[in-house]
This record gives C-alpha cells, structure tokens and sequence, in this order.
C-alpha cells in the first residue's frame, strides 16, 4: 500500500509529463494485408483511404492485435485505457468511454468502417454506460484499433465530434484458421465492487471456394457476478449480474481483380439483474434490464487503377424488452431503434499532387421509447410508446494537396441536412509538414457539428441522471465546436524512440449541457411543455444550450525500447475545460479529470514470454451531481501486472492482477473503479 501511495504522490506532484449493410471497403482491405509492422505505421480512418500514420491529418493511436495479445484484456475498455487523451471511467461491465474532455457521447465507434449505435440508444442522454462496449467485437476478432483524438465531423458527421475508435476486424482468410480465449476473473476478497467473471470467445474463417469465396464465423459469452457495494444513493455501484450472449458472420465474395462484396451480420443479447441489499440499496426495488442488437450489412470495395469506392448499407436494431414497474400487468414497455446508414465514397489520385476523396451519407433513425422516462408522465397513457423518426442527408469532399514532397495541405468540407435542424458546413484545414526523416510536425483548424439526440430534443422523455431527474428541451440548437491543434511526431526505429506532443483548442457555440438552474424545485408538481410530472424529491432540471464554452489541453506520449526485449511507454493528458456563459460560468464542463499520466514497462522472452506492468494516475475533478451539487472527485493511482507464457506455438497461458493495491474510489457520477482482481485466460490459434 505504502508503494502505491508513493508512486500516486510522484504522480500528483509531477503529472508530466432489419436491413441489409454494409460495403466497406478498399483501404480496409488492403491495409489488413500488410504486415504486422505495416499495420503500425498505416491507418484508414483519418482520410478513408490508406495512409502512412505521419502522413494523416489527424492525432492518431493505433493498437495492434498483437499488442492486445500479449496483454489479459477482458474488452475494448481495457484496450483504450493507455492511449493519450482518451478516459475510461466506471467499472465492470459498465465503463464509459470519451475522448479530450468531451463525453462519451461525442465518441464515435466504428466496426470496420461503418458506425455503430451510439449510447443514446437505451439512455436519456448518450451516457449509457457499457452500452457500446458491450455490443463491439470480441477481442479475437480485433486485427486493430485506430483512435482519431479530436474531431472527424468532416469525413464522419454530427457522430465524430469528439473524436472515432475505429475496429477493425481480422479479414476472410485464404486459409481456414481460428482461435479460442476462455477468461476466469477472481476477486479479491477485500473487492466488494466485483463479483466472479467468465468470458469465452471464438473466431472461424476460412475460404469456401479458394481465392474467391469465404467465411468468418465469431462468437462469445460473458458472464459476472453480482457485486455487494452502494454508495451515494444507487448512483455507484458494484458490478450488476450481468450475461452478455453474441454471434456474428460474413461472408466475402472476390467477385474479380476489381471488385469485392462483402455480406454478414450479428446479434448480441445482455442481461442485467440487480438486487437489493447487493449492488442496490438494501430498500431499493429488484431492477432487470434486458437488451438486444442485430446488425446486418452489405459491402462493395472497387478498384479501378488511380480510382477506388467504398460503399455500405448498415443497419442496426436494438431493442431493450423490459417491463415498466408503472404499467398496468401484462403491459409491456421498451426501446427500440432502429438506424439505417447508407454511405458511398470515392478517392481518386489524378497526379502525384492532390489525393481527391468526395461522397454522400444517408441516416435514418426510428425510435420508439416506453422505458426511458424515470417518472410517470400524467399526460402520457401508461401502455403508450413515445414514437419519432427522423433522417440527416451528408455530401462531403476532400483533397490532400502536396505542396511539396514534404508538406501536404488537407482541405474539406461537409454539409449536413438534418430534418430538425435544418443544415449545417463543416470545414476543415490541415498541414502535415516531414521536416525530416525523423519529425512530423502537424496541425490545423477542424470544425465539428452534433445535433441534439431524439430523446435530448423531446419533453415527452426524462431520466435519472447524477442523482437527479432531467427532462427533454424542444428549444434545443445544434452544438458546434471549431478546434484548432498543433503537434510533433519525431520517431527513430534505429534508436528505439517514439515521441509525441499536441496541443489544442476547442471552442464550442451552443454547447449542450445539463442546466445548474431548477427547471421545477423539490416536491412541486411540475408543469412542463403542455405535460406535467409528479412531484420529484429532487426538483427537475433539463438540458439546455450553455452558449460558449472552452477545453484546452496537451497529449504527451513516449515509447521507448531499450533492449530488443525491454521497452517503456509513458504518456500524460491535460484536460482542462470551462463553461464561459451561463448560469454555470467557469465551472468545469464535464467530469473529467484534469491530469492523468500513465506509465508501462513490458519484456518480452525470447522463449514466448512476455511480462508487462503498468500504473495509471487519474487526477482530481469536479463531478457535479444534481441531487447533491458539486464535488471534488480523489486523484488515484491503479498499477496492474501480468505474464503471458506460450507454452506451445499455438497456446497460450495468461495471468493478470488488477489495482494490485485495491484501492477503494468511488464518486456519483463515475461510480466505482474496479477493485482487485486476478485474470487467468487460455488461448489456443489454429
């Protein structure tokens, strides 16, 4: 414990340092046959085309499939939880994810290319916790992970404000090839946040017909025990006995030297029990909450000499069939929406000056919502569903423009049509300048655009939020945000080095928040656009526009190898934000941490042995719970170790320990960390 704390108090003093989707395609292709050590270097989501990393407009992390390898990851939570800029908050199967400050809901995830629901989903607000985690691929499926922080609104819309995490999977196989990861987590028996953990996963694929037709089958099962620990109310809790089930297929077609067709979908079902006196208050009603989401999509890639297309149909369905304790028996509640995405582009090289990429995005969204709303709205009938569809048409263009062999201008804009909002440009302007062999130095000014979620926009809709109730605002305005950043890259393989720094700016207009003002105060009815709700303990507030508001920040990243076996990685985020009008002038705008520095040592065996250990300090900050108002949240440090051993070519043991000093942190608007908790995993490739 003493060892922790010294390393937490070195930290705090220097914190340095239905449907049918999908055609995705060409640069995803070729980038999944490179080699291991291309796909460290070659990225596909800043521009949509194959790229060298140094040469991307854009801040960006890769994680390598074999990086994830050599680590006893349980999820995609775990993946991120290293990389600059990004904060995973929460514990268990309910951790968020949100990059530079911004809130997981301005996060982007996209599966090969082609976006996934966001967490608005089954929330109020776009903070579900664990939604979008629980519905990513398994972790055998993952051939990488591209991570864009800062804003994509040019390439990827309304979505991308924040920044995109982009998975990609592990192509068809020419030849038939799988592998199988069983996962046993234990607690401590002083972790009263984390109940048992099992997780089993596979993936199958091989060719149908050799060099033209073939096959992945993936699959998985997740499972946890219930924690015993509340604290400030029901907001923070232990893990929820949760069973997570998933299989998914896809099928590629090498129609000829030119042309590719790819066809699959999958489905993953969650469950989620709580009870009282475990992860619930010992007075609290037994909650279930149960969800479901299908995805089913079409692809074509073509590539035709100096020009190549990308195209996709994607369509996702979830839906959340639990029962409303207000509804009369026998009356069902839920969720269910539906997101259908088409989108084509092109990239065209006419010379060895200009990269031209342009193309259009078509997004409907259908909701139909029983469940959301915490209260009992007496102008709704108790069996009714709150319905609304609406759909947003995007053309985009872009140019990389070399100026000289070594300095690239990227200039782009977008235009989005939002059936509420009306339309919106989004420009951008972007320097890559190769000062050396060595140094990259990048930067630019980015703009973004996010239009308030279906749910944000509805008085029909409230929900629990930060210990409180919080209701839909019709007068709403779309966020927009202009971000500007500078960084340099400097990388000698000869030496082992690796070294990064950026800086940015983001302005927003409008920016969308919860309001520090009561909207109704405690126990009073409230009457509210033509509706009207029960009185609430609590009072009612509700999300608004707050204007102006600022985040400023720096991202510092090294790696450096010291032997052929021996390497560290070192990285510190500064976060910083304010809210620069409004009832809430100079408060933080969200719960983010200000510092957080991590630090990895790894080692790798020549014999098929890897040792790795790492320590992450998250640093204090303002969470600002609506029941109870502000507080300030404890910094801490969680330092994680584990060995992977090969004991044949095709096997492999994993052994992991978690906050190896069990540090107890909980706050009401995170919830808990993770207590200690030991990881053994076997994984067998053939």
């Amino acid at each position: 414990m003493r060892c922790q704390e010294k390393i937490e108090q070195r930290f705090a003093r220097k914190p340095i340092a239905l449907a049918i989707p999908l055609l995705f395609a060409g640069a995803n292709a070729l980038a999944q046959h490179a080699t291991e050590q291309q796909l460290a270097t070659v990225v596909v989501t800043a521009s949509g085309y194959e790229q060298n990393i140094r040469d991307a407009a854009a801040s960006i992390t890769v994680i390598t499939g074999s990086e994830i390898a050599k680590r006893s990851y349980t999820d995609l939570a775990d993946v991120l939880k290293f990389v600059p800029g990004v904060a995973v908050q929460g514990s268990g199967t309910e951790q968020s994810i949100s990059i530079r400050g911004m809130g997981n809901a301005y996060t982007l995830f996209l599966i090969d290319g082609r976006p996934a629901q966001g967490g608005d989903t089954f929330e109020f607000n776009g903070g579900g916790r664990g939604q979008q985690i629980s519905f990513m691929p398994p972790l055998d499926m993952i051939e990488r992970v591209e991570v864009i922080r800062g804003p994509a609104s040019g390439l990827y819309g309304s979505d991308a404000m924040g920044g995109v995490i982009n998975i990609i999977t592990k192509k068809v196989s020419n030849t038939w090839k799988g592998g199988v990861t069983a996962e046993y987590l234990h607690p401590d028996g002083g972790n009263d946040v984390n109940g048992e953990a099992y997780n089993t996963s596979f993936i199958l694929n091989g060719p149908l017909v050799d060099d033209v037709l073939g096959i992945q089958l993936s699959g998985g099962f997740r499972g946890t025990n219930e924690g015993s620990v509340v604290q400030f109310g029901d907001t923070s809790t232990g893990d929820a006995d949760y069973k997570q089930r998933n299989i998914g297929a896809k099928v590629t077609w090498k129609a000829d030297g030119r042309n590719t067709l790819t066809a699959g979908g999958s489905r993953t079902d969650t469950d989620r029990w709580r009870n009282p006196g475990r992860s619930l208050a010992s007075t609290a009603a037994a909650s279930y909450q149960g969800s479901a989401k299908d995805n089913l999509f079409v692809a074509h890639d073509g590539r035709y000499g100096k020009f190549s297309t990308s195209t996709y149909l994607n369509y996702d369905s979830a839906s959340n069939p639990t029962t409303r304790t207000s509804a009369p028996s026998g009356v069902a509640r839920g969720i269910d929406f539906d997101t259908l995405t088409l989108n084509s582009q092109g990239t065209w090289q006419p010379g060895a000056a200009h990269t031209l990429t342009g193309g259009f995005t078509y997004k409907n969204e259908q909701l139909e919502d029983g469940a959301t709303s915490a209260v009992n709205v007496y102008n709704i009938a108790n069996d009714a569903f709150v319905s609304m569809e609406r759909y947003q048409l995007s053309a985009f263009a872009e140019d990389e423009w070399r100026l000289r062999e070594n300095l690239a201008l990227t200039a782009s804009a977008r235009y989005d049509y939002n059936e509420q909002y009306g339309g919106q440009w989004s420009p951008k302007a972007y320097l890559v300048y190769r000062a050396s062999e060595a140094l990259t130095v990048k930067g630019g000014a980015i703009t973004g655009y996010k239009a308030p979620s279906l749910r944000n926009a509805a008085p029909d809709f409230s929900a629990t939020s930060m210990g409180g109730v919080s209701i839909g605002n019709p007068d709403l305005k779309p966020e927009t945000i202009v971000s500007v950043e500078f960084g340099v890259d400097y990388e000698r393989s000869d030496l082992g080095l690796k070294a990064s720094a950026v800086v940015y700016r983001t302005d927003f207009d409008d920016k969308i928040t919860r309001s520090a003002d009561f909207l109704c105060l405690p126990n009073v009815v409230c009457h509210y656009g033509g509706l009207e709700y029960p009185a609430h303990q609590y009072g009612y507030k509700q999300t608004i526009n707050v204007d102006k508001a600022r985040i400023h920040g720096a991202e510092l990243a090294l790696d450096y190898r010291f032997t052929g076996s021996l390497s560290v990685r070192a990285n510190y985020t500064l976060t910083d934000s304010e809210q620069l009008t409004g009832a809430s002038r100079g408060s933080p705008l969200n719960d983010q941490p200000k510092h957080a520095a991590n630090l990895g040592l790894n080692y790798d065996h020549s014999r098929g042995t890897s040792l790795w250990a790492q320590a992450a300090y998250t640093g204090k900050f303002i969470s600002t719970d609506l029941a109870t108002g502000a507080s300030t949240s404890q910094s801490y440090t969680l330092v994680d170790m584990g060995v992977v051993h090969r004991l044949k070519r095709n096997l492999a043991l994993k052994f992991g320990i978690y906050n190896l000093a069990n540090r107890q942190v909980a706050n009401s608007s995170n919830g808990y960390v993770d207590g200690r908790r030991y990881s053994t995993a076997l994984n067998y490739t053939f």
